[in-house]
């Protein structure tokens, strides 16, 4: 709107107003006594842009942001770390106690007994937070020596971590909470009840799936992927404290349908087949996200433009999604993702 009111063009219309007859050039009284108020007003015309784009949902980013998903009733989702079962044994295999507030080390990890469920037997929290804390368990190592401790391992994620929300989805919230009506525990409210915990990232609703008063929730995380069981759990327990009476929700995560891409192609010279691969598995991975849910195809065209897309192929032939030359259907309570990407010259 005001992009255009640079310094130059201020400059120049308060140097227009003034008689023609006096000495404007650079370096004349009037030119330095002019410039310092352009360069003021010029300001002024940033701060209002700036002003006016953080008063958007869509242009606002920040504080700003969070004060307008606060003023929305939209709580932001901050990074939780990951409460994990430890298990710890002496060296006759037996189930020992530890103190509270040992630490472990496990790769990059530590992890924090914080509370003892039975002998031998305490849950860690992760020190980092996020899903990162969510990996693969294994052998503990003690930060500080614990007399007896034999052995220790990380098992059951008993809550899960989540990454802190981003901007990109406290928008997409954000707006749909704006533009869609939620009242009385209509498709709206199931989704803007899903997506408001933590780690959940978008939410499908199907009404009357099996019988009157029935609600399916299908949820994935914030990379449009399957969830874990742990959160599934969370989130219906959250949506049970809400829900209207009556209504019996069953709360899953969507199944991963595999997409496997075949092709032969015709590269650049220079190109180098693995980093096409690669380039071409992550832009798929980017057009699968902004499908699912929102999509009942994966698109064959859609693919072969993404392929064509790719630095480097100069054309493509044989291509096949899922072994056709056809479009991939995704079932209601599927989203695709990556699958076999074999690329051959």
């Amino acid at each position: 709107m005001y992009e255009d009111q640079t310094f130059d063009v201020i400059m120049n219309r308060i140097l227009d107003s003034v008689k023609h007859t006096l000495d404007k050039r650079e370096g004349s009284i009037i030119y330095d006594a002019a410039s310092p108020t352009a360069v003021e007003i010029a300001k002024v015309y940033t701060a209002i842009m700036t002003s006016l784009r953080i008063g958007f949902i869509e242009t606002s980013s920040g504080d700003f942001l969070r004060y307008l998903a606060h003023d929305n009733g939209i709580e932001i989702k901050d990074a939780l770390p990951a409460k994990r079962k430890g298990i710890f044994y002496d060296r006759n295999n037996e189930p020992i106690d530890i103190p509270l507030e040992s630490r472990f080390s496990l790769e990059l990890l530590n992890y924090r007994a914080i509370e003892r469920i039975k002998k031998g037997e305490y849950v860690l929290i992760c020190e980092t937070p996020g899903i990162v804390g969510n990996q693969v368990g294994g052998t503990l190592i003690p930060t500080d020596y614990i007399d007896q401790l034999a052995k220790a391992e990380l098992t059951d994620i008993l809550e899960p971590g989540a990454d802190e929300e981003s901007e990109e989805d406290i928008k997409k919230r954000l707006l749909f909470k704006v533009r869609m009506q939620a009242t009385s525990g209509n498709k709206a409210h199931y989704i803007i009840w899903a997506t408001s915990v933590e780690g959940v990232g978008a939410a499908k609703v199907i009404p009357l799936w099996n019988g009157p008063g029935t609600v399916k929730v299908i949820i994935i995380d914030p990379k449009h992927k399957p969830v874990i069981n742990e959160l599934i759990t969370k989130t219906a327990e959250y949506i049970e404290s809400v829900r209207p009476i009556g209504a019996s929700v069953t709360v899953k995560t969507a199944t991963a349908k595999k997409i496997d891409v075949n092709a032969k192609i015709k590269l650049i010279k220079g190109a180098i087949l693995a980093e096409v691969i690669q380039e071409f598995q992550k832009a798929l991975d980017e057009y699968y996200y902004a499908i699912s849910f929102n999509e009942p195809v994966v698109s064959y065209a859609k693919v072969s433009s993404i392929l064509l897309g790719i630095k480097g192929v100069i054309d493509h032939s044989d291509l096949t999604i899922n072994g056709k030359v056809a479009n991939a259907e995704i079932g209601q309570e599927e989203v695709p993702v990556v699958g076999t990407v074999t690329l051959v010259e």
